[in-house]
């Protein structure tokens, strides 16, 4: 096996193209939307139990990979929601 071969537990490396970009782009925009109304404390919640929705998604069909755009979009979404709070909350000195 040659170093630019993937290895059985290994993804072959992702080379993007015009029109992947394009749809991770409208997959960020999108959660960028789902997210937009999310209260703190929901997104907390989200977040603590991540794998559980990520699992659902997969029972009704979606093909979620955990490092996938999706997955990665939906998860920084989140976080900014939780961070934009707690730069609420932290006294300015």
């Amino acid at each position: 096996m040659t170093p630019s071969e993937p290895g059985p537990d290994l993804a072959p490396p992702r080379v993007e193209t015009g029109r992947e970009l394009a749809l991770d782009e409208a997959v960020v925009d999108l959660v960028a939307d789902a997210v937009s109304e999310a209260t703190p404390r929901a997104a907390t919640l989200a977040l603590l139990r991540f794998e559980d929705y990520l699992a659902l998604l997969r029972r009704i069909g979606l093909d979620v990979c955990p490092r996938g755009p999706l997955a990665t979009a939906l998860r920084a979404g989140l976080t900014r929601v939780c961070l934009a709070d707690g730069c609420r909350l932290t006294p300015r000195g």
